[in-house]
Protein backbone atom coordinates (compact mmCIF):
# COMPACT_ATOMS: atom_id res chain seq x y z
CA UNK A 1 0.00 0.00 0.00
CA UNK A 2 1.35 3.63 -0.81
CA UNK A 3 1.13 6.47 0.99
CA UNK A 4 -1.62 7.88 -1.44
CA UNK A 5 -3.50 4.74 -0.52
CA UNK A 6 -3.03 4.96 3.25
CA UNK A 7 -3.78 8.76 3.59
CA UNK A 8 -7.10 7.47 1.46
CA UNK A 9 -8.07 5.08 4.02
CA UNK A 10 -6.89 7.15 7.47
CA UNK A 11 -8.70 10.48 6.22
CA UNK A 12 -12.60 9.02 6.76
CA UNK A 13 -11.36 7.66 9.82
CA UNK A 14 -9.99 10.70 11.19
CA UNK A 15 -13.28 12.22 10.66
CA UNK A 16 -14.98 9.48 12.44
CA UNK A 17 -12.29 9.95 15.56
CA UNK A 18 -12.81 13.66 15.73
CA UNK A 19 -16.67 12.94 16.05
CA UNK A 20 -16.37 10.39 18.33
CA UNK A 21 -14.32 12.83 20.80
CA UNK A 22 -17.23 15.60 20.06
CA UNK A 23 -19.70 14.18 22.34
CA UNK A 24 -17.21 13.59 25.42
CA UNK A 25 -15.15 16.81 25.28
CA UNK A 26 -18.66 18.62 25.34
CA UNK A 27 -20.03 16.55 28.27
CA UNK A 28 -16.62 17.36 30.11
CA UNK A 29 -17.33 21.22 29.62
CA UNK A 30 -20.48 21.49 31.12
CA UNK A 31 -19.81 18.70 33.70
CA UNK A 32 -18.64 20.90 37.66
CA UNK A 33 -17.00 17.92 38.84
CA UNK A 34 -14.07 18.18 36.12
CA UNK A 35 -13.78 21.98 37.17
CA UNK A 36 -13.65 21.24 40.63
CA UNK A 37 -10.92 18.07 39.93
CA UNK A 38 -8.74 21.07 37.85
CA UNK A 39 -9.05 19.53 34.37
CA UNK A 40 -10.25 22.63 32.72
CA UNK A 41 -6.99 23.31 30.47
CA UNK A 42 -7.74 22.86 26.83
CA UNK A 43 -4.92 19.77 26.59
CA UNK A 44 -5.95 17.89 29.56
CA UNK A 45 -9.63 18.07 28.50
CA UNK A 46 -8.67 16.91 24.92
CA UNK A 47 -6.84 13.70 26.58
CA UNK A 48 -9.41 12.68 28.72
CA UNK A 49 -12.42 13.10 25.80
CA UNK A 50 -10.11 11.29 23.91
CA UNK A 51 -9.61 8.10 26.39
CA UNK A 52 -13.37 7.84 26.77
CA UNK A 53 -14.08 8.44 23.08
CA UNK A 54 -11.63 5.31 22.19
CA UNK A 55 -14.18 2.43 23.13
CA UNK A 56 -16.95 4.55 20.70
CA UNK A 57 -14.55 4.84 17.86
CA UNK A 58 -13.28 1.07 18.63
CA UNK A 59 -16.27 -0.50 17.69
CA UNK A 60 -17.44 1.81 15.45
CA UNK A 61 -19.25 -0.02 12.12
CA UNK A 62 -16.60 -0.71 9.50
CA UNK A 63 -19.24 1.42 7.05
CA UNK A 64 -19.60 4.18 9.29
CA UNK A 65 -17.07 6.66 7.23
CA UNK A 66 -19.40 5.81 4.24
CA UNK A 67 -22.34 6.81 6.21
CA UNK A 68 -21.23 9.93 7.39
CA UNK A 69 -20.28 11.16 3.42
CA UNK A 70 -23.90 9.56 2.48
CA UNK A 71 -25.75 11.30 5.33
CA UNK A 72 -24.88 14.95 2.83
CA UNK A 73 -24.74 16.71 6.20
CA UNK A 74 -21.58 18.47 6.86
CA UNK A 75 -19.04 17.35 9.34
CA UNK A 76 -18.68 20.40 11.05
CA UNK A 77 -22.48 20.34 11.36
CA UNK A 78 -22.21 16.82 13.09
CA UNK A 79 -19.49 17.75 15.08
CA UNK A 80 -21.49 21.02 16.63
CA UNK A 81 -24.04 18.88 17.24
CA UNK A 82 -22.23 15.89 19.05
CA UNK A 83 -20.44 18.60 21.29
CA UNK A 84 -24.03 20.26 22.02
CA UNK A 85 -25.51 16.50 23.04
CA UNK A 86 -22.49 16.54 25.07
CA UNK A 87 -22.92 19.46 26.80
CA UNK A 88 -26.57 18.60 27.77
CA UNK A 89 -25.53 15.57 29.24
CA UNK A 90 -22.91 17.10 31.43
CA UNK A 91 -25.54 20.07 32.37
CA UNK A 92 -27.92 17.72 33.32
CA UNK A 93 -25.92 15.45 35.62
CA UNK A 94 -24.38 18.70 37.36
CA UNK A 95 -27.41 20.19 38.20
CA UNK A 96 -27.87 18.10 41.80
CA UNK A 97 -24.55 19.45 42.30
CA UNK A 98 -24.91 22.74 41.09
CA UNK A 99 -28.68 23.14 43.19
CA UNK A 100 -26.99 21.96 46.60
CA UNK A 101 -24.50 24.90 45.70
CA UNK A 102 -27.35 27.34 45.07
CA UNK A 103 -28.50 26.05 48.81
CA UNK A 104 -25.35 27.00 50.28
CA UNK A 105 -25.51 30.22 48.76
CA UNK A 106 -28.81 30.82 49.78
CA UNK A 107 -28.02 30.71 53.35
CA UNK A 108 -25.00 32.78 53.21
CA UNK A 109 -26.79 35.51 51.63
CA UNK A 110 -29.64 35.24 54.26
CA UNK A 111 -26.66 34.87 56.71
CA UNK A 112 -25.01 38.14 55.72
CA UNK A 113 -21.59 36.09 55.14
CA UNK A 114 -20.12 36.92 51.98
CA UNK A 115 -16.87 35.14 52.73
CA UNK A 116 -15.93 33.08 50.44
CA UNK A 117 -13.06 32.23 47.36
CA UNK A 118 -12.66 31.86 44.02
CA UNK A 119 -15.54 28.84 42.31
CA UNK A 120 -13.06 26.71 40.04
CA UNK A 121 -16.05 26.39 38.06
CA UNK A 122 -16.11 30.35 37.61
CA UNK A 123 -16.66 33.18 39.85
CA UNK A 124 -17.15 33.35 43.39
CA UNK A 125 -17.92 30.42 45.99
CA UNK A 126 -19.10 30.92 49.71
CA UNK A 127 -18.10 29.13 52.63
CA UNK A 128 -21.16 27.29 53.16
CA UNK A 129 -21.74 26.73 49.39
CA UNK A 130 -18.09 25.12 49.15
CA UNK A 131 -19.11 22.72 52.08
CA UNK A 132 -21.92 21.61 49.97
CA UNK A 133 -20.34 21.64 46.97
CA UNK A 134 -17.39 19.52 48.02
CA UNK A 135 -19.86 16.98 49.94
CA UNK A 136 -22.07 16.27 47.13
CA UNK A 137 -18.64 15.65 44.84
CA UNK A 138 -18.00 13.05 47.63
CA UNK A 139 -21.36 11.66 47.84
CA UNK A 140 -21.61 11.61 43.99
CA UNK A 141 -17.85 9.83 43.77
CA UNK A 142 -19.24 7.36 46.45
CA UNK A 143 -22.76 6.37 44.47
CA UNK A 144 -20.39 5.67 41.32
CA UNK A 145 -21.56 8.77 39.36
CA UNK A 146 -19.02 8.97 37.16
CA UNK A 147 -19.77 5.30 35.90
CA UNK A 148 -23.26 6.53 35.13
CA UNK A 149 -22.00 9.79 33.84
CA UNK A 150 -20.11 7.29 30.91
CA UNK A 151 -23.04 5.24 30.95
CA UNK A 152 -25.50 8.15 30.02
CA UNK A 153 -22.91 9.12 27.46
CA UNK A 154 -22.52 5.99 25.66
CA UNK A 155 -26.49 5.15 25.70
CA UNK A 156 -26.62 8.38 24.21
CA UNK A 157 -25.48 7.05 20.66
CA UNK A 158 -27.89 4.34 20.79
CA UNK A 159 -30.64 7.46 20.99
CA UNK A 160 -29.02 10.06 18.55
CA UNK A 161 -25.75 8.34 16.38
CA UNK A 162 -23.31 10.29 15.24
CA UNK A 163 -24.53 10.09 11.95
CA UNK A 164 -27.77 11.69 12.34
CA UNK A 165 -28.47 15.49 12.30
CA UNK A 166 -29.72 17.64 14.67
CA UNK A 167 -32.94 16.59 16.64
CA UNK A 168 -35.74 17.74 16.85
CA UNK A 169 -35.86 18.98 20.78
CA UNK A 170 -39.24 20.09 20.82
CA UNK A 171 -40.97 16.81 21.96
CA UNK A 172 -38.48 15.85 24.06
CA UNK A 173 -38.15 19.98 25.64
CA UNK A 174 -40.94 19.62 28.59
CA UNK A 175 -39.28 16.75 30.46
CA UNK A 176 -36.16 19.06 30.74
CA UNK A 177 -37.99 21.86 32.11
CA UNK A 178 -40.10 20.02 34.66
CA UNK A 179 -36.35 18.23 35.68
CA UNK A 180 -34.89 21.92 36.07
CA UNK A 181 -37.97 23.61 37.91
CA UNK A 182 -37.50 20.66 40.03
CA UNK A 183 -34.30 20.92 41.40
CA UNK A 184 -34.49 24.75 41.53
CA UNK A 185 -36.87 24.15 44.39
CA UNK A 186 -34.64 21.45 45.87
CA UNK A 187 -32.32 23.65 46.79
CA UNK A 188 -34.84 25.70 48.23
CA UNK A 189 -36.04 23.04 50.41
CA UNK A 190 -32.20 21.99 51.57
CA UNK A 191 -31.56 24.94 52.71
CA UNK A 192 -35.03 25.61 54.52
CA UNK A 193 -34.28 24.16 57.76
CA UNK A 194 -31.38 26.70 58.47
CA UNK A 195 -33.02 29.09 56.82
CA UNK A 196 -36.26 29.08 58.79
CA UNK A 197 -34.14 28.86 62.12
CA UNK A 198 -32.13 32.02 61.21
CA UNK A 199 -35.60 33.57 60.26
CA UNK A 200 -37.11 33.20 63.85
CA UNK A 201 -34.32 34.40 65.31
CA UNK A 202 -34.90 37.58 63.30
CA UNK A 203 -38.52 37.43 64.36
CA UNK A 204 -37.27 37.00 68.05
CA UNK A 205 -35.43 40.34 67.79
CA UNK A 206 -37.59 42.53 66.04
CA UNK A 207 -40.30 41.53 68.91
CA UNK A 208 -37.60 42.39 71.60
CA UNK A 209 -36.70 45.43 69.81
CA UNK A 210 -40.13 46.47 70.04
CA UNK A 211 -40.83 45.71 73.04
CA UNK A 212 -37.31 47.34 74.64
CA UNK A 213 -37.45 50.35 72.59
CA UNK A 214 -34.52 51.66 74.88
CA UNK A 215 -32.20 48.71 74.22
CA UNK A 216 -30.67 48.80 70.95
CA UNK A 217 -30.16 44.76 70.04
CA UNK A 218 -30.52 44.45 65.98
CA UNK A 219 -26.57 44.09 66.51
CA UNK A 220 -26.82 41.09 67.44
CA UNK A 221 -28.93 39.53 65.15
CA UNK A 222 -26.01 38.58 62.97
CA UNK A 223 -23.79 37.07 66.07
CA UNK A 224 -27.58 34.90 66.52
CA UNK A 225 -28.06 33.98 62.38
CA UNK A 226 -24.03 32.62 62.50
CA UNK A 227 -24.65 31.25 66.12
CA UNK A 228 -27.77 28.96 64.63
CA UNK A 229 -25.84 28.34 61.27
CA UNK A 230 -23.13 26.32 63.29
CA UNK A 231 -25.57 24.92 65.39
CA UNK A 232 -27.75 23.40 62.59
CA UNK A 233 -25.04 22.62 60.29
CA UNK A 234 -23.62 19.57 62.00
CA UNK A 235 -27.34 18.56 62.56
CA UNK A 236 -28.33 18.85 58.85
CA UNK A 237 -25.74 17.10 57.56
CA UNK A 238 -27.69 13.80 57.84
CA UNK A 239 -30.64 14.99 56.28
CA UNK A 240 -28.58 16.89 53.43
CA UNK A 241 -26.42 13.21 52.84
CA UNK A 242 -29.97 11.06 52.65
CA UNK A 243 -31.28 14.17 50.23
CA UNK A 244 -28.47 14.04 47.94
CA UNK A 245 -27.99 10.17 47.87
CA UNK A 246 -31.72 9.85 47.18
CA UNK A 247 -30.89 12.31 44.06
CA UNK A 248 -27.98 10.76 42.56
CA UNK A 249 -29.76 7.32 43.16
CA UNK A 250 -31.97 9.17 40.17
CA UNK A 251 -29.08 10.02 37.84
CA UNK A 252 -29.47 6.80 36.00
CA UNK A 253 -33.08 7.45 34.94
CA UNK A 254 -31.69 10.28 33.44
CA UNK A 255 -31.13 8.41 29.78
CA UNK A 256 -34.88 8.62 29.86
CA UNK A 257 -35.02 12.14 29.86
CA UNK A 258 -32.15 12.13 27.34
CA UNK A 259 -33.96 9.86 25.03
CA UNK A 260 -36.75 12.05 24.95
CA UNK A 261 -35.17 14.78 24.57
CA UNK A 262 -33.10 13.79 21.22
CA UNK A 263 -36.07 11.53 19.64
Amino acid sequence: MDIASLIDFIKPWTVVLVLAIGRPFGMMITFVGFAWAHISSGPLLMAFATSIAIPVFAFSSPDLPAVIIESGTPVALLLIKEILIGALIGWLVSLPLATASAAGNIIDTYWGNSNGGPDPAGGQITVTSNLFMITSLGLFASVGGFWILANLLYESYAAWPMTAGLPDISAGIKPIITLVTTLIKSAFILAAPILIIMFLSDILFLVSAKLGKKINITFLTSLTKTMAAIIMLPLFAFIFVEVQKTRFSALPDLSQVIRHFLQ
